[in-house]
């Protein structure tokens, strides 16, 4: 049964959950570690915060004491446009103001391991929340298509999508020769992850007759498992280089949960819908590929650029959730897949650190960030299962940063900035089944997403020590 509804949930859907629907596929979407994020995580071989636990784990031994680091609760600024949407309005933008993923880190040593270093760190790897709501108020249109009339009618609309994947981590590194160190991270990592579309139509048609129609759907996954990053970091007489391995996703315990229910009364005997569908405890997988990445820091008098390529492995396509077959009391039974697949990519950026004087340090950067997506799965794809167009295509973004380290008696302040561009086509939210086919619009139109994030952070060393510079007597700031 085709209405104006499904429109109305795909409009929700790409204007205020693009950052749940596109950061999945994008793997250096956030950055961690105050340094480490205004150069755009190009840092594999010269990481030089706490970050390193989870850009580069055998760069620890470059820390000398006890640290401990912490990235402020900064905000971030989205913007998105619509293009190529209707003949009368050629863009349509939303704005969005929220919070960002934070990560909170330090070092400990153990006496019986002198030899050894180590480090505990937690971080938000995802944490969005996003309800959004629609209400038409009274209008006249053609809502049902079976009716050749215009109708009254009021509809609604809810979406709602979140995910949160907490990492916890204990980092190890030691330093086997003057030049060479080592170093393993394991992460534990609690992740969750639902979305739901909910929208109600009633109408009032001829005289005195009315119909009313209700369609929801959503899901929920969970997941705990294991990442392990394994760094290997030199320090050359007057570069550094560093290679680290990410290990694909280990999961422990995974599952999910799905509803669709779908209601449609009052069109007459042959017309009306009942559908009711809930699961629980269905089969569920998370994957992540293995990924290596490459770096390198090279000082240039005294500053020093940072150089970084970063790959990711193939995923083969497989069932995120494994949806049962759907019953109907009055529509045969249907399908709903689930599916995500990725393909291989590589990334790289650049980095440079500038000296202004011996306190003042600045920083500008670039990483590419494209999409590992051939297929993926979220609260859209369910809303548009059975939609006769397809559009598979995914959005990859190219990131800037910059900003000044300020070395302060008692701590190492970090302010900047990151800026975020990327674009794509996708499947048109105000494409009308029931347009007149001569002024039908385009069904794909053109989606840009910008995002600016204000960074405020501090590196702050425990019992007066601090960052070991490198040989040269060069190395990062905050060293």
């Amino acid at each position: 049964m085709k209405i104006k509804l499904v429109e109305i949930c795909v409009f929700l859907i790409f204007f205020g959950s693009e950052t749940v629907l596109f950061s999945q596929g994008n793997h250096r979407i956030e950055n961690y570690g105050n340094l480490s994020i205004l150069l755009s995580g190009n840092v594999t071989g010269s990481v030089s915060d706490l970050g390193l636990t989870y850009y580069n784990p055998g760069r620890l031994p470059v820390v000398e004491g006890n640290t401990f680091i912490l990235n402020a609760r900064a905000y971030q600024f989205n913007k998105s446009v619509l293009k190529n949407v209707s003949k009368d309005q050629k863009k349509i933008k939303n704005s969005e103001f929220e919070g960002l993923p934070s990560m909170i880190a330090g070092t400990f040593t153990l006496g019986k391991f002198k030899d050894s270093k180590f480090a505990y760190s937690i971080i938000s790897r995802r944490n969005t929340d996003l309800k959004f709501s629609y209400d038409t108020g009274l209008l006249e249109g053609d809502i049902f298509e079976s009716i050749p009339n215009d109708e009254l009618y009021v509809g609604n609309a809810d979406l709602s999508s979140s995910q949160r994947d907490d990492w916890f981590g204990l980092t190890w590194a030691k330093q086997y020769t003057e030049v060479f160190s080592i170093g393993v991270s394991t992460f534990l990592s609690v992740y969750k992850g639902k979305g739901s579309s909910k929208a109600k139509y009633v109408a009032k048609y001829e005289e005195d007759r009315s119909a009313a129609y209700l369609n929801n759907i959503g899901y929920e996954q969970s997941s705990i498992g294991i990442y392990w990053k394994i760094g290997l970091a030199w320090q050359f007489e007057t570069w550094d280089l560093g290679m680290n391995i990410g290990l694909p996703y280990l999961e422990v315990l995974g599952d999910a949960e799905m509803y669709n229910e779908e209601y449609l009364a009052g069109l007459g005997a042959g017309k009306d819908i009942f559908t009711y569908n809930r699961f629980k405890d269905l089969e569920a997988n998370r994957k992540e590929p293995i990924s290596l990445a490459l770096g390198a820091g090279i000082p240039i008098g005294r500053n020093k650029i940072h150089l970084n390529i970063e790959g990711y492995g193939k995923m083969g396509r497989y069932n995120r959730i494994v949806i049962p077959t759907l019953d109907s009391a009055t529509e045969e039974p249907f399908e709903l897949s689930f599916m995500e697949e990725l393909k291989a990519i590589v990334n790289y950026g650049i980095g440079t650190e500038l000296y202004f004087s011996e306190k003042v340090s600045g920083y500008l950067s670039y990483s590419s960030d494209f999409s590992a997506y051939k297929e993926n799965a979220n609260i859209f794809d369910l809303v548009n299962e059975r939609s006769e167009v397809k559009v598979k295509d995914f959005i990859n973004f190219h990131h800037f940063g910059f900003g000044v380290n300020m070395k302060m008696n008692f701590a190492n302040l970090v302010f900047g900035a990151t800026y975020s561009k990327g674009s794509q086509a996708i499947l048109n939210p105000l494409e009308l089944p029931n347009e007149d086919p001569e002024a039908t619009i385009e069904k794909v139109a053109g989606l840009s997403i910008s995002r600016w994030r204000i960074i405020l952070g501090a590196n702050i060393p425990l019992l007066n020590k601090k960052i070991r510079e490198v040989k040269n007597g060069q190395g990062s700031n905050g060293k």
